[in-house]
């Protein structure tokens, strides 16, 4: 594969006949939007039950490029079980603010942005329990957000699907960060990358071909930089998260290679974090040996699914 292949925004699969990319997330404008800490302007949705006043809340945090309405096989199942559903999306990725699509400078207004969101959804929903999902570099935010706030801030539980392990290393190294340095004005295609690389989502060959066509991915690329500061907030996660005391749900897969970045070498420290590190070893598992990165499409998706409602029920 040539690099200048590398850099073709466009998807090499083909969708089948009548199949369509997946719709933009938001109208244009946004429906709605709340403010965070330093007054950048964020879209978010939100469903609620038709039964009244929800079981809970559950708090949608995407994964790299990606957007609230890639998870709607979970919002669906929870809004059927009588939970709510917010969703914020990323200021680095397709709706964050012009300036910062693609790119990030640090990582600390990732923590304040889900602090903040959560404590606007606290405020609408007074009493009602909220939990976090957090997908791939998702799990990476709520991992650290929760580790970094006060009791009042924190959530009901944490629901990590599949972190983006590769970012969370045990510690800085300086020819790591040298080399990253040199580089971190260099943007990459990451829907490209993923595809280059052989790194699925699924093992549903149909939504990932309709993920990569989706309009919501940043097609203009992401600065190595934005995963020099991911990779930061992940050292900082993989140091905190054993020494979380909240209730976690661990979902992960045993031929999820995008959550490992492509290295295979990171599966066994991977399973062993999961199983043993992760909030000191008492987060309830769910492991299908024949899972990817996305647990809840493909064939583990009815099974992931009544776990998740299952946790949340003896939760709420």
């Amino acid at each position: 594969m040539s690099f200048l292949a590398l850099l073709r925004n466009s998807p090499c699969c083909t969708l089948p006949c009548g199949v369509e990319p997946f719709p933009p997330c938001h109208a244009s404008p946004p429906q709605h939007v709340w403010r965070s800490f330093d007054g950048t302007e964020l879209p978010f949705t939100f469903a609620l039950p038709d039964t009244g006043v929800p079981k809970g809340i559950v708090l949608i945090v995407p994964g790299t490029d990606s957007v609230t309405s890639d998870y709607a096989s979970v919002i669906e199942e929870v809004l059927r079980h009588g939970y709510g559903v917010y969703g914020c999306e990323n200021r680095t990725f397709r709706y964050g603010p012009e300036h910062s699509r693609g790119d990030a400078r640090n990582w600390q207004p990732w923590v304040e942005d889900l602090r903040g969101f959560s404590r606007f959804v606290h405020q609408r929903h007074p009493g009602v329990p909220i939990f976090w999902h957090g997908h791939s570099f998702g799990g990476v935010q709520i991992l650290q957000t929760a580790a970094d706030s006060e009791a009042e801030d924190l959530p009901a539980g944490l629901i990590v699907h599949s972190p983006g392990f590769g970012l969370m290393f045990r510690q800085a190294t300086f020819l790591r960060g040298l080399s990253y340095g040199i580089f971190a004005w260099l943007r990459v295609p990451w829907t490209r990358l993923i595809e280059v690389a052989d790194l699925p989502m699924s093992d549903d060959p149909v939504f990932d071909c309709r993920w990569k066509h989706s309009d919501d991915r940043v097609r203009e690329g992401i600065k190595v930089r934005y995963f020099i500061q991911a990779a930061n907030m992940g050292i900082a996660a993989r140091n905190s998260s054993p020494h979380l005391k909240l209730p976690v749900l661990a979902l992960w897969g045993g031929r999820d290679r995008q959550g490992l970045g492509g290295n295979e070498k990171l599966r066994a420290e991977y399973n062993h974090y999961m199983q043993h590190e992760l909030a000191g070893g008492r987060a309830a598992l769910f492991y299908r040996e024949q899972a990817l990165h996305l647990l809840t499409e493909g064939s583990t998706k009815q099974d992931a699914l009544t776990a998740i409602i299952g946790w949340l029920a003896a939760l709420s």
